[in-house]
């Protein structure tokens, strides 16, 4: 913590007046000036205190002493270990400029429309759990530079024939992008590191440590060389498209854009020792009774968030009713099915259902075995539960459409003369549909929340970088 030049107080960085303001007599000061007297000649690191969650290994740091008594990972309510450490230091930080009740507003108007989300999301003693904490991002710098060729044609149409032109374009290349980001940290899932996307790198401040009063951040555990060709493809993919644009270049047909730059770039990042910076974010935990947690994320410089809303299932089942009886209703008002067509509608409804709970099975898999977090899958690699694919990843939540398919099926080749064997084997594979739609719900609620973190052989800073 550092303290207040006129008073002794505690300072806090303040997010409307971007410099730390005193607890007690509310005295501004610049936090660049307040580091030449800590923190002198600590160039490459700096001291902060380390919080880990004893449940899940979860790890934060903050230049404060003290931290509230639940992890912000995995939801729990304990008292978090504490030891001081001096880590590696960043070069760039993202202030805060959304408060905390931005930050609130903007997740109000988004639960506000999920109807069915669980009436605990929309407490606003919930709310009051948003954390500020600082997400460390690699910031890459990436360089073309030389002579270069492209080959390019143009076409003239003429009466009866059409003239196709060949040429060599030749040029001097003189570019740089800087700022591309991903996070590096393992904890923060790289989907919802897209989701909130982008940080202005432009805005990106040299790092002093009192920044980070009345906030954490978290651990950089990921190697910068996991998102180098990431970062390569991004600029070069940024690149064709400016000389697809050009005025001068607009006119040709290139073709070979795409292989003619395959080996022209260079990430000058070259190691961990370069590029890093802090990024801010808002982040409130949603631990549910059967022991997973939902994740709400805000961007705190832009407002772009990312949640996860679990269904409520007495919510969804309720509402459904209420719409599948008007809807009946209105039919039966209006349009009178054919046996047949009742009978085919069923199905279709139950092969539906099959394919978005397939999906559903895929989906899971890759979210619990982390396959799609590039960031953490580099650090841990697949950490693929087989209880958990046990438990959701079974054909049982699809015998119901199964046996409505193969109802429809036996029916319509036996092609009965009486009607209600239509309508009864139609009315049979919507109970089976509703069966499997039941099932789908459930793994709605798993691909909206996540498993419990363990973090318990997790290295922060300097050493995980070392050991990648």
């Amino acid at each position: 913590m550092y303290a207040c030049p006129s008073c002794g107080g505690g300072l806090r960085f303040d997010i409307p007046s971007q410099k730390l303001k005193c607890d007690h007599c509310e005295t501004l000061t610049d936090p660049y000036s307040l580091e030449e007297r800590k923190d002198a000649g600590m160039d490459n690191t700096f001291g902060v205190t380390v919080f880990t969650c004893p449940q899940c290994g979860g790890e934060v740091m903050t230049t404060d002493e003290s931290i509230t008594g639940f992890c912000m990972f995995c939801g729990a309510s304990t008292v978090l270990d504490a030891r001081m450490e001096n880590h590696k230091r960043p070069q760039k930080i993202i202030t805060f400029k959304k408060t905390k009740e931005d930050c609130k507003n903007i997740y109000r108007r988004l639960v506000g429309g999920a109807i069915f989300a669980p009436k605990e999301l929309k407490d606003p003693d919930y709310l009051e759990k948003f954390r500020g904490i600082y997400i460390p991002y690699w910031m890459y710098t990436i360089t073309y530079d030389g002579p270069y060729s492209i080959s390019g044609t143009t076409t003239e149409a003429s009466v009866g024939y059409i003239n196709t032109n060949h040429y060599k374009i030749h040029c001097d290349m003189d570019v740089e992008y800087t700022g591309i980001s991903y996070d590096a940290s393992a904890s923060f899932d790289d989907h919802v590191s897209e989701a909130i996307s982008p940080f202005m790198s432009a805005h990106a401040q040299d790092f002093t440590p009192p920044m980070l009063s009345g906030f954490y951040a978290d651990t950089a555990d990921v190697d910068s060389s996991v998102y180098r060709e990431d970062a390569l493809k991004a600029a070069q993919n940024n690149l064709i498209a400016g000389i697809r644009s050009n005025n001068t270049l607009n006119k040709y047909t290139m073709t070979d854009l795409d292989s003619s730059f395959n080996s022209m770039g260079k990430v000058e990042c070259e190691n961990a020792e370069a590029g890093l910076g802090l990024f801010p974010v808002w982040f409130l935990t949603y631990r549910s009774s059967k022991n997973r947690v939902a994740y709400a994320v805000v961007n705190a410089e832009s407002g772009e968030i990312s949640a996860d809303l679990p269904v409520s299932i007495p919510k969804y089942i309720i509402s459904s009713m209420a719409v599948a009886a008007a809807i009946f209703a209105l039919l039966f008002f209006l349009f009178t099915p054919t046996p047949g067509i009742a009978l085919f509608a069923a199905a279709a409804f139950a092969v539906i259902s099959l394919i978005v709970y397939g999906a559903e099975i895929h989906a899971i898999k890759r979210r619990h075995g982390k396959y799609d977090d590039k960031g953490f899958y580099a650090k841990y690699g697949a950490l693929e539960n087989q209880d958990d694919i046990r438990r959701y990843c079974t054909a049982s939540g699809a015998v119901g459409s199964i046996l409505a398919i193969i109802a429809a099926i036996a029916i319509a080749i036996w092609q009965p003369v009486d009607d209600w064997i239509y309508y009864a084997g139609a009315i049979g594979a919507i109970i089976g549909v509703c069966i499997t739609m039941s099932a789908i719900i459930r793994r709605v609620n798993i691909l909206n929340t996540r498993p419990l973190p363990e973090f318990h052989f997790r290295k922060g800073g300097d050493d995980s970088a070392k050991d990648l």
